[in-house]
């Protein structure tokens, strides 16, 4: 199998795998109970988009054999860049939660609770 088509065929894969990584997501029943409930679903994420980023780095490693004008060199890179968006996207989604969503020391986000006899 020659380069090129070698690095085409792990570009599909990685497309399936990046895309099945948020339709499994969306698909797959939430179980567990309490805190746990729909942990199953993050953590298929994260093993589908693990698996997106071996095949990103198998294919920058591929790229770098073309000669840097070509189509294909720079596609190659395409995998990486939209994994390090994935991980700045998450990183992103942390630092809402615990600089702009959250409450004010002192303060419950949760209404009080309502006491009855």
């Amino acid at each position: 199998m020659s380069r090129r088509n070698l690095t085409l065929l792990l570009l599909l894969l990685w497309a399936a795998a990046f895309v099945w990584s948020f339709v499994s997501t969306q698909i797959t029943p939430a179980t567990g109970d309490g805190f746990t409930r729909g942990m199953n679903r993050i953590s298929g994420f994260a093993i589908w988009q693990a698996l997106a980023f071996a095949l990103a780095i198998g294919i920058w490693v591929l790229g770098g054999a073309f000669h840097k004008s070509t189509v294909l060199c720079r596609v190659s890179r395409v995998p990486a860049i939209a994994a390090l968006l994935v991980v700045l996207g998450v990183l992103g989604i942390f630092a809402w939660n615990a600089f702009v969503a959250s409450a004010p020391l002192g303060t419950s986000a949760a209404p009080p609770l309502a006491v009855t006899q």
